[in-house]
């Protein structure tokens, strides 16, 4: 009956929404599919021209590889989804003071949380473990199988997430279990990075002799020592491919049903006294005291309206763990990055310049799609987060241009700082030359300004004021679109680079940018940066002020 009402709220938001709006989306939904489809088929007919079984091996460990990363990713915010979900939602008020059974919300809640935690990966994994199969022409039951693991796989680390929230709401101290539950999640996610990088998954690159390779391959694809779920599950599933069933499904199964099981059962203890515990938590006493303008308050008001709303924001963000815990899941996805990069054997036979461009390339690619990533969290829910107090700041001498303007600057500058610090250490690193250095920066600043543009007018043209918890406001229609905006220009840029990359890869020149060719380009960079950003406020405020017509 539950399921059956969240359902029909969503049939009545779809019915009743833009409908061209939702076709568009639907359309490039079915299009990222479709190119995930054909770009799996190509992936692995160019790894069977290796022969011998080492292009497949390869594409088998990296499938490993990528299960475990979006694994770790969805553990990276679990913890704090599920504390917002399974007890700060806002439909909790009503749902455990009726008489229906503590389980049966709490069920509710974990599917919520997994959608929140795990829909994105799962919608991005799903697609291309089925055209695996297609290309292997697996047998039927491989399709049921496959599906169901990669879904309790990621089941899993929600499951435990659910289950750690239930015991601190519990037993944590009260009005300080959003700051454990931030604590324990980064210590988690810290453990899963550690265990990623004993993949070591740039062991393929560690070669000074071409005539080495095969066998360096064979020593790399034939390391399965790890035993992680989501490693097991990739086994797993290569190997269903092939016709065979391997037992680890069976492992990986009964651990995440084993974790479902506790999580269930704990929730029957002590679900509801957490709640209530919660509750009791955000009760604060009353300053009866006048309170004057703080020293930063008073900083930011010179601003103007536009300062003072960046400093309303800055305040509840470090109020709030579960936003604030956000910066840290930033600086432990930039460390991941960097200590990542630095283990690149760039002192050897690949050391070459040409090389190191050629990587260098590639990171700002990847650098693109980290920013697009950091900005589902950071900057599409900007608007959507004043929630019910939206009001108040209509009811402020505040336009929407300064509101937008005031919502872009605040996500602007860490995104921004992000963006700027993976930059300046990919150059250092990698040891690059004048014109990957310049490209770095280049699309870093561009790629940073266009896509916080986007996620803050897309968020203001697709609000959700009223979303149960915040974990929701990503996994819409408008937050899709975001992802695919983002994605594209960050595509665009990489066409873009190419040039001046072929130039020093291909040609071997060490000077582009102060040619009329590499003004030119710079020049019309500078324009498209400058037009999108604003044309992409300018969208958000029109969208505003025709949503309060």
């Amino acid at each position: 009956m539950l399921l059956q009402l969240k359902l029909t709220g969503l049939w009545n938001a779809v019915r009743t929404g833009n409908r061209f709006g939702y076709g568009v989306v639907l359309l490039i939904g079915l299009a990222m599919v479709l190119g995930e489809w054909i770009g799996v088929h190509k992936a692995l007919d160019f790894l069977d021209r290796y022969g011998e079984g080492i292009g497949f091996s390869i594409a088998k460990r990296f499938l490993e590889a990528g299960v475990v990363v979006l694994s770790a990713g969805v553990t990276f915010t679990s913890i704090t989804t599920a504390i917002s979900t399974v007890y700060l939602s806002d439909d909790l008020n009503f749902l455990l003071t009726q008489p229906i059974s503590t389980l049966r919300v709490f069920g509710l809640k974990l599917l919520e949380t997994f959608l929140s935690a795990a829909g994105v990966p799962a919608l991005l994994t799903i697609p291309a473990i089925l055209s695996i199969g297609a290309y292997f022409h697996a047998p039927g039951w491989y399709y049921l199988l496959s599906t169901w693991l990669i879904l309790i796989v990621y089941m899993l680390p929600v499951a435990m997430g659910c289950l750690i929230a239930v015991l601190l709401m519990r037993f944590a101290p009260v009005g300080k279990v959003k700051e454990v539950a931030t604590g324990m999640g980064v210590l988690l996610s810290a453990g899963l990075v550690y265990i990623i990088r004993a993949l070591k998954p740039e062991a393929l690159l560690k070669v000074t002799d071409p005539q080495q390779f095969d066998r360096l391959l064979a020593q790399f694809v034939g390391n399965e020592d790890t035993l992680m779920p989501p490693a097991l599950a990739a086994r797993a599933l290569w190997d269903a491919s092939q016709g065979h069933f391997n037992t680890a499904a069976l492992g990986v199964s009964l651990i995440s049903v084993v974790a479902l099981w506790l999580a269930g059962f704990m929730a029957v203890v002590a679900y509801r006294e957490g709640w209530i515990r919660g509750l009791e938590g955000t009760t604060r006493a009353l300053n009866g005291k006048v309170l004057l303008a703080s020293w930063g308050e008073r900083l930011y008001g010179k601003l103007g309206s536009i300062g003072h709303i960046l400093y309303k924001d800055l305040r509840l963000i470090m109020r709030d763990a579960t936003q604030w815990s956000q910066l840290l899941v930033l600086v432990a996805l930039v460390g991941v990055y960097l200590v990542s990069l630095s283990s690149y054997p760039l002192d050897g036979a690949l050391g070459v310049p040409r090389f190191r461009n050629v990587i260098g390339f590639l990171q700002l690619v990847f650098q693109g799609f980290l920013v697009a990533g950091i900005g589902i969290r950071m900057a599409f829910p900007v608007i959507s987060l004043e929630g019910y107090g939206f009001w108040l700041l209509q009811t402020a001498p505040v336009t929407y241009t300064r509101m937008v303007v005031g919502k872009f600057m605040g996500a602007l500058i860490p995104m921004m700082a992000v963006s700027v610090v993976l930059a300046w250490q990919t150059a250092i690193i990698l040891k690059l030359g004048e014109v990957m250095t310049i490209a770095l920066w280049t699309v870093a600043i561009s790629s940073t300004m266009v896509i916080t543009a986007l996620g803050v007018s897309l968020g203001a043209a697709f609000p959700r004021f009223r979303a149960d918890n915040p974990s929701e406001i990503a996994m819409s229609p408008g937050g899709i679109l975001y992802m695919v905006l983002s994605m594209v220009y960050v595509g665009l840029l990489a066409v873009i680079m190419a040039r001046p990359a072929s130039v020093i890869i291909l040609q071997g020149k060490n000077v582009y940018w102060t040619t009329p060719e590499g003004l030119l380009l710079l020049g019309l960079i500078g324009i498209i940066t400058v037009v999108v950003t604003v044309g992409s406020l300018w969208w958000g405020i029109r969208a505003l002020d025709r949503l309060n017509q």
